[in-house]
């Protein structure tokens, strides 16, 4: 969807009693942008991080007495002659690993992760850290994750409704009471606190509803790496 599209949802709905909503300033765009683009971005990673809107994989080659790899570009084939992330320069790794969902081995099958129980799990320390205890040199893992959204921005000579957000519109009502929640924590004062909490529960309650209605079909097949990637331009 425009960003113009959220822009006039917030001005003329969640941001209206508010300075930001740019009411009477002709709207958020260009006074209010930067300030209400903070809160429009934080809203879009966490609602990335909790429904799979797009979900990506990247090949892993392991080395010799290499057990634990740091998933940053340095270490990719592109950028290192001996890079362990298998990329090229049409599908380049740009470190945008929001949480790995699934590891699969050579064959396509899905290995336990982060289980002390299994000889072959594998184990994620941080979230751009994955660890092999008992890999095979050479062997290439499959690593499939949730993506992080690139920041939204405002380029120099382009207005809001040249620029594109991936946002599904069923989600839309939610990533603005997410932004009115922050919005009002931000104006201060116990009646933003209260305002900011109030809106903070509904999003959540929003999320909640999506998520037991299956909206996205959320549950990933990995067993044979015919994965079900969602996601929208």
């Amino acid at each position: 969807m425009k960003l113009s599209t959220i822009f006039d949802a917030l001005t003329y709905g969640e941001l209206k009693q508010l300075s930001i909503g740019g009411v009477e300033d002709e709207g958020i765009f260009p006074q209010y942008s930067n300030e209400v683009l903070i809160h429009i971005n934080l809203a879009l990673v966490n609602l990335y991080n909790k429904f799979p809107l797009e979900e990506k994989e990247i090949k892993l080659r392991i080395q010799a007495d290499k057990v634990k790899y740091l998933l940053t570009s340095e270490f990719t084939t592109t950028n290192n002659i001996d890079g362990y992330i298998e990329d090229s320069y049409d599908d380049l790794f740009t470190e945008d690993i929001l949480r790995i969902n699934a590891v699969c081995d050579a064959e396509g099958s899905q290995i336990p992760v982060n289980d002390e129980h299994s000889f072959s799990s594998v184990f994620l320390p941080a979230y751009n850290t994955i660890k092999f205890p008992y890999a095979v040199v050479d062997e290439v893992y499959t690593l499939v994750y949730r993506v992080r959204p690139a920041p939204i921005v405002i380029p120099s000579g382009l207005t809001p409704a040249d620029v594109e957000v991936p946002l599904p519109d069923v989600l839309l009502e939610a990533l603005l009471t997410y932004v009115s929640s922050r919005a009002q924590n931000a104006r201060g004062g116990d009646t933003g606190v209260q305002e900011g909490m109030v809106a903070m529960q509904q999003y959540e309650q929003m999320c909640k509803e999506l998520e037991v209605n299956n909206t996205f079909n959320s549950s990933l097949n990995t067993s044979n790496l015919k994965l079900d990637i969602n996601g929208w331009a």
